[in-house]
């Protein structure tokens, strides 16, 4: 599964979103619309995987402060968690 990607068409009560496979974008995982909270709903699935990997990533991970190398790959981490949130916001 994933990453997916959002793509919008239309504007108003004819809008929808669809929601495909990034590597292949005729490849439809999903459509949503037109309700406001459907297009919202829409991010959210597309940035499921992403959010999926960017939590398992965390967890199976431990900062131990001495450890340079360790900080880096925790501030590497943090950015794909705050990407992915992004995504699942809409604001990618």
């Amino acid at each position: 599964p994933g990453p997916w990607a959002t793509h919008f068409v239309g504007h108003g009560e004819s809008s929808y979103a669809d929601i495909l496979q990034a590597s292949d974008t005729n490849v439809v995982i999903a459509t949503c619309g037109p309700v406001d909270e459907e297009l919202a709903n829409a991010n959210l699935i597309a940035a499921a995987p992403d959010l999926y990997d960017a939590l398992e990533a965390i967890l199976s991970w431990g900062l131990s402060l001495g450890d340079i190398q360790q900080v880096h790959e925790y501030e590497e981490l943090r950015s794909k968690a705050k990407a992915a949130l992004a995504k699942a916001r809409g604001e990618m």
